[in-house]
């Protein structure tokens, strides 16, 4: 069972793995600009569709296919890296970058050299600590076989340190529960 903490001030929730305290889930949402409660954002993970996926077997991989052509984006933390993941991504490795937009949104910008892709992608994780995003630190990945491009984003020693205090603050508020 995961452990789930919510904030009803800021209306978020996220989620760890007990054993290893690795972050699952991390969502929030505010109201909108009509006042109403407004769709919630993922920083960590990605919204669950309930719709069947076409499953297909590649070799030892079972993967979902998406008929639609357009990339399904997703985000998860690991240990070292922020990292999300553009499935569907049917263009060859050459085809796309990424690069760092020193603004004040902080945002990194994927795209294709054949314009089929833009996306920008912000890390609050990196605003709450007022850290500026760092060009060394982002990487691409892609497997061909599974059309996923992963961007990854190396996390710095003070990501790593917010993170152990945000773990150790959960892990003594769910004792105090037990």
């Amino acid at each position: 069972e995961n452990i789930e903490e919510w904030s009803s001030k800021s209306s978020s929730n996220k989620e760890l793995r007990p054993e290893t305290m690795e972050l699952l889930l991390r969502k929030w949402r505010g109201p909108d600009k009509m006042g109403r409660i407004g769709n919630w954002e993922y920083e960590v993970s990605q919204p669950i569709h309930h719709a069947a996926s076409n499953q297909e077997e590649i070799g030892s991989d079972i993967i979902s296919i998406n008929k639609n052509e357009n990339p399904i984006w997703s985000s998860e933390w690991t240990p070292s890296h922020l990292l999300w993941k553009a499935t569907n991504s049917v263009w060859p490795f050459e085809n796309y970058s990424v690069t760092v937009v020193d603004d004040a949104q902080q945002t990194l910008v994927v795209r294709s050299k054949n314009k089929k892709l833009f996306k920008k992608i912000q890390i609050p994780a990196l605003a709450r600590i007022h850290e500026k995003l760092n060009d060394s630190a982002v990487d691409l990945e892609y497997n061909s076989k599974l059309k996923c491009l992963t961007i990854l984003y190396k996390k710095s020693e003070a990501v790593l340190k917010q993170e152990e205090e945000e773990k150790m603050r959960v892990i003594q508020a769910y004792q105090r529960l037990r």
